[in-house]
């Protein structure tokens, strides 16, 4: 079965000190998007950090407005210092130019997210039912997460970057509280959605390529071999996102031309029919469930490797640790 793809997460721009052979264009961003066959997508723009935000997202609906399956995020921020309109007048602008999702950048920005003087954005986005997207360590903390998200159990959070060691931070926020979504762009734990989805978390879960900055292909095989319910992968490539959004038409499936038999297989979740070998691999005595404190590997032994394996079509597996 191939899924549609509803990207959480993309943005373009160049950030400060990264590679300059580093794809960052908006052009960069297309061709993976493409490459990868994902048919819409949520993008930001690096500019809007780095200059006027408002500014940035006005022009950030300039730039989309010929590219109907991207939509926008804005980045906003509370209005004390005059770089924000008073939060109604951001929800009034939002409606304005239909934005279903904002992202926030409290620690960047110089602004206390438990602080009450950031209370009237929040509560104006918790009754707005906009999507709410932080960056995981760089702007919070678990225990941030946890009291924003009893205080404002209305509001939808989406929380990005998350590192493969924070699962003792992030598997319990999600477990217990409905309001705390995740994607798994770098929170790629053996068996990670087949795990919150036994603990009934599946419409919490979304993808994320964070393209261009990081390649969509290795995020988007995480969602195609896992092993759920066709109907649940599908909730994790776009349903629980364009729930979240408010959007109730599917997009069009987009399907890159010129892909090979590889990744035709691949975007269908079938077994490759080449010959695939493992060169690196991490593997548990079996019935164990973790190398590690919060580093998470669910069923990561010998038989549960060869499960996965054969879900993939590898054929042999070689260094391992």
């Amino acid at each position: 079965m191939s899924l549609i793809y509803f990207d959480a997460y993309t943005r373009f721009g160049p950030v400060q000190r990264q590679h300059g052979k580093h794809p960052w264009s908006f052009d960069h961003m297309i061709d993976e998007l493409n490459h990868c066959s994902i048919s819409a997508a949520m993008v930001a723009n690096t500019a809007q950090l780095y200059y006027d935000s408002m500014f940035e997202n006005l022009r950030l609906c300039e730039k989309l407005a010929d590219h109907p399956w991207l939509r926008p995020i804005w980045n906003v921020g509370p209005h004390w210092t005059a770089a924000m309109p008073e939060p109604a007048k951001v929800v009034e602008l939002m409606r304005e130019h239909d934005i279903r999702a904002v992202q926030i950048h409290p620690k960047t920005e110089s602004w206390p997210l438990l602080s009450k003087h950031s209370e009237p954005l929040l509560r104006e986005l918790e009754d707005a039912g906009a999507l709410v997207i932080i960056n995981f360590v760089e702007e919070t903390g678990a225990m941030e997460l946890e009291q924003l998200a009893e205080r404002y159990p209305r509001l939808k959070l989406l929380v990005r970057s998350i590192y493969w060691s924070s699962g003792g931070e992030i598997i319990p926020l999600v477990m217990h509280h409905k309001n705390v979504h995740i994607t798994f762009e770098r929170f790629q734990i053996n068996n990670g959605l087949e795990f919150l989805t036994q603990h009934g978390c599946e419409d919490q879960l979304m993808f994320s390529s964070n393209a261009p900055n990081m390649s969509a292909g290795a995020h988007r095989m995480y969602v195609d071999y896992a092993g759920v319910a066709p109907e649940v992968r599908q909730k994790f490539a776009a349903g629980n996102l364009m729930r979240l959004i408010g959007e109730t038409d599917m997009p069009a499936e987009r399907v890159n031309a010129d892909e090979d038999e590889i990744m035709a297989e691949a975007r269908q979740g079938k077994p490759l029919s080449t010959l695939v070998l493992d060169l690196h691999a991490h593997i548990v005595d079996e019935g164990v469930q973790a190398p590690q404190g919060s580093y998470m590997m669910i069923d990561g032994g010998p038989s549960g490797v060869v499960k996965i394996n054969q879900r993939l079509g590898v054929d042999g597996i070689g260094l391992m640790s």
